[in-house]
Parts: structure tokens; C-alpha cells; sequence
């Protein structure tokens, strides 16, 4: 690492300590993110990750649409230090839904989460590192060694109208598909159990919907699952779950 003014260290502990991203003291400071991430981590690695608290006044439709964002389009990593990674992988060019899920992040824990460009990939992580952040959501889900294939609520019949809105919108933002001049509407899965916790979600709002189920015959392919809202429930869909992507 190239040193650096000390007087620049101590501002970027500074910044760290109140809890400012990695993104915004880059820009403040006029620094590269590298460099940034190398002190922010050297000052309060281990001491921020357990500042993340949950908000005791959340709607249940901000908690819905984070499980169901999760559900449709996360992943969760327990690293060699035992640390609880849970990331998000959205479309680099996608500005908005990007803000909308960091913005989602800190409404929930009170801290926005680390964001980055991977752009060999064309894509952007949005990451959390936090104990608190997967028992959290453990409360709502379970999955197996292959989350893509597993995924599903715990218990979706004791869950109120208003999560499962939520709910439905952080998947079809993440894992969906709405063509407004085509008035489409697609949610898709390889979990089994997660179909069946979407299609009952749809019930629940009086949705008509058509299911199908794509077989790929290639080795070590699922099944995928495919709903798609009837034309003409488009807009008292849109309505009712109003999703980011329109």
C-alpha cells in the first residue's frame, strides 16, 4: 500500500468511526476505493460488522420485499474467518434498483451496505457483513447447501398480506420479468418450494396467473418454474406490488 498523509488516515478513520461508506469518503476524500477499503478495514473491520441493528419500527412490506429480494437474487457466504457474507448481484448499469436495495439495506440495519463494481462480470455487489444480517434472515427462510435450488419461507401461512406484497416485489425486482408495453408480467425459479410459496403469494391477492414448468433436458439442469400474470391483471398488479422495474 502507498503511504498516504497521515493527516489523510486519521480523516478517513474519522469518516469510518461516524459510519460513512467506502463509496462516500472515496469521493470526500478524493481517493481511490482501494485505498479507502484498506484503511476502512485496517481501523473497524471487526467493530463496525457488529453495529448492524436491526429497525425495531419496520413495516412488515420493507421486511417482505429484502427476504424476497434475497430469496430471488442473493447469496450468502460464511468465509475463511467465519464472517457472514450476504450479497446481491444486480445488473451494473441498473443505477436505480441499486440505490433502492442499498436504501432498502439501511432502512433495515441502520447501515448502508459496502457497494462494488465487478466489471469483468458487468456487474455490481452489493454486500453486507453481518451476524445479525443472516439470523435475520434465516427468520423468514431456509435453504440447503444449494440456495438457488432450495430456497423457500419457513412459514408462509402465519406471514401478514402486507409482507407477502413486499415479498413478491423483492422478487420479481431481482428474479422477474415486466414488459410494460407488452403489459407481461414473469416470476421464475429452480426452487421447488419456492414456486409454491410464489404461487400461493399470488392466490393471496386474487392474481390470475398462468404456471409452467421448463424442463432442460442438459446434465445437471432443474426444472424451472414460470408464472406469468394474465394481461388483464397488469395494471391491478402493478398497483398493488409496485415494483422498481416497470
Amino acid at each position: 500500500m502507498k503511504k498516504i498523509n497521515p493527516q489523510i488516515v486519521n480523516r478517513i478513520k474519522k469518516l469510518t468511526s461516524k459510519g460513512e461508506s467506502i463509496n462516500k469518503i472515496s469521493r470526500i476524500l478524493k481517493l481511490k476505493k482501494s485505498t479507502v477499503y484498506y484503511w476502512y478495514k485496517k481501523f473497524n473491520n471487526k467493530k463496525l460488522y457488529k453495529k448492524f441493528l436491526i429497525n425495531e419500527n419496520l413495516v412488515d412490506k420493507t421486511i417482505g420485499e429484502f427476504i424476497g429480494a434475497f430469496a430471488g437474487d442473493g447469496s450468502y457466504v460464511k468465509d475463511k474467518k467465519y464472517d457472514h457474507q450476504i450479497i446481491f448481484y444486480i445488473t451494473r448499469n441498473d443505477h436505480k434498483y441499486i440505490k433502492h436495495i442499498s436504501g432498502l439495506i439501511k432502512r433495515i440495519f441502520d447501515k448502508f451496505p459496502y457497494v462494488y463494481v465487478r466489471k469483468n462480470y458487468n456487474v455490481s455487489m452489493i454486500r453486507i457483513i453481518s451476524k445479525t444480517a443472516y439470523d435475520f434472515l434465516k427468520k423468514f427462510l431456509d435453504w440447503e447447501d444449494k440456495k438457488t435450488y432450495s430456497i423457500h419461507l419457513k412459514n408462509r401461512f402465519i406471514l401478514s398480506q402486507n409482507f407477502i406484497q413486499g415479498f413478491l416485489k423483492g422478487i420479481l425486482d431481482t428474479d422477474g420479468f415486466v414488459n410494460k408495453d407488452m403489459k407481461r408480467i414473469v416470476f421464475s425459479t429452480t426452487s421447488k418450494h419456492l414456486a409454491e410459496d410464489i404461487e400461493e403469494s399470488l392466490k393471496m391477492f386474487n392474481f390470475n396467473f398462468f404456471k409452467n414448468v421448463h424442463i432442460d433436458t442438459r446434465k445437471n439442469r432443474k426444472p424451472l418454474f414460470l408464472f406469468e400474470i394474465n394481461h388483464s391483471n397488469f395494471d391491478k398488479f402493478m398497483a398493488t406490488i409496485q415494483p422498481v422495474h416497470e
